[in-house]
């Protein structure tokens, strides 16, 4: 329903289930801030997306004078405060509008049932949905103290960046200790999926987190919305990392002669696919890339990585060693499928038969649950075969990274399971040379 490539780890086993891994992010924590008690519209869509079958979709009423009007949470999908409008409020009627997602509520009132009931559309499917009337002091809250408030300890201004090359604009937010003096810059990249500025998740902004620290540090941030994302323009649907990685690359032209930056000091911090970009800048940039810092990013190929995230995630939602081994198997041909296949139509055949194949190996009730029928090919199609995921699973990050003349720090976490630290950290290390590149394991993170 509403499409993000990041699930929850609550979900994994679904994921194994449906016979494709996408990207995956940790788990954390649902709720939303503390605030006065507001109206709020409680809708519970009747959806089916796997691991989800009722999806809880909240819309908390701002000021119904105000465009947008209202925001909404869906915590089962790490959506918090995305703007919504509440374009009619009636008591027999309402709809409400996500102008972001292309998706609104149309409801009407059930006095049977004191509910609106409708549909929510998005793109061309309807589902079902039943909104209750509920307040804010109703919904489950957390604090987030880590958030950095006003007033500020430094200067903020909100810039938009032209990248010609990707017919879109990056618009983002530099933060900086003074205009008295120059400053190193750090370009913050997201990982992916659709992310705004602050990379903002479950309610954490991590990336406002570091801006906020590296600035009262007397470093220089600019952290900026995805392409077709918040403020910023562009088309996400056909873009691959690539193409992203051009965007990135406007952003340091961009700083390359603005004031108070130091020219010669601006470098990147990627997060997960950020970090492949930072590999790709690197190798563009050269010695004129004052450093690279990658947060979980890969060095692997991808399609190696992904073969041990899915071993790696399966394990955990405890799928025995036997299926374990067969499932493994089983993915490994999905992907080269995916990467051999000279068309959709291919793919299609190649996937059928890689799960007839298997299909020998289960029941019929373990068919049903691995989906290894209609339904999974259709999930694996759709997925593989996508400008993003093609380019993705292709990637070598090891013929970037060779060329890197940059001083490298590498930081992962050994209790990530979609980015093995072992394995990405001792691939990073064979491949740099004479350059200096600092590993920095971080240990039972969480």
């Amino acid at each position: 329903m509403i499409n993000i490539q990041d699930i929850k780890f609550s979900a994994m086993k679904n994921i194994v289930k449906s016979g494709i891994l996408v990207a995956l992010i940790f788990c954390l924590t649902i709720g939303i801030e503390a605030q006065e008690d507001r109206y709020v519209y409680h809708l519970n869509v009747s959806i089916d997306i796997g691991a989800i079958e009722n999806l809880e979709v909240y819309f908390v009423v701002e000021d119904e004078k105000e465009e947008p009007n209202a925001l909404m949470y869906v915590p089962a999908q790490f959506i918090y405060e995305m703007p919504a409008h509440v374009i009619r409020n009636s008591e027999d009627s309402t709809v409400i509008y996500i102008k972001r997602l292309g998706a609104e509520f149309i409801g009407f009132w059930d006095h049977t049932i004191d509910s609106y009931v409708g549909m929510w559309k998005q793109g061309n499917q309807d589902f079902p949905a039943v909104s209750t009337q509920i307040r804010t002091s109703e919904m489950s809250f957390i604090e987030r103290p880590q958030t950095p408030q006003p007033p500020y300890q430094y200067i903020q201004k909100d810039i938009c960046i032209e990248n010609k090359k990707g017919d879109c604009k990056l618009c983002g937010t530099l933060t900086i200790p003074d205009t008295l003096n120059s400053y190193p810059l750090a370009i913050l990249i997201t990982g992916s999926g659709a992310q705004d500025r602050n990379e903002e998740i479950a309610g954490h902004q991590p990336f406002k987190v570091i801006a906020d620290h590296l600035t009262r540090n007397g470093i220089a941030v600019f952290r900026y919305d995805d392409r077709g994302f918040g403020e910023s323009t562009g088309n996400i649907m056909k873009s691959t990392t690539y193409d992203f990685m051009t965007d990135a690359a406007a952003v340091i032209d961009y700083f390359g002669n603005y004031p108070n930056i130091n020219d010669d000091g601006i470098g990147v911090i990627g997060h997960s696919e950020g970090g492949m970009i930072a590999w790709m800048l690197g190798a563009k940039y050269k010695k004129n890339l004052a450093f690279i810092v990658s947060l979980a990013g890969p060095v692997v190929d991808i399609k190696d990585l992904m073969i041990q995230q899915y071993i790696d995630v399966s394990a955990a939602s405890g799928i025995e060693d036997e299926k374990l081994e067969v499932l493994k198997n089983m993915q490994t041909e999905v992907f080269d499928a995916a990467i051999d296949s000279k068309d959709q139509s291919e793919l299609r055949r190649n996937i059928q038969d890689i799960y007839d194949k298997y299909a020998v190996y289960f029941d019929e009730e373990e068919q049903t649950e691995y989906r290894l029928n209609q339904q999974g090919v259709n999930i694996a199609v759709s997925q593989l075969s996508s400008d993003w995921f093609k380019y993705f699973l292709k990637f070598q990050p090891s013929k970037y990274i060779k060329k890197i003349k940059s001083p490298i720090l590498a930081m992962n976490g050994t209790l990530d399971i979609q980015v093995d630290a072992e394995q990405n950290l001792d691939a990073l290390s064979k491949m740099i040379n004479s350059n200096k590149c600092y590993n920095l394991e971080i240990h039972k993170m969480n």
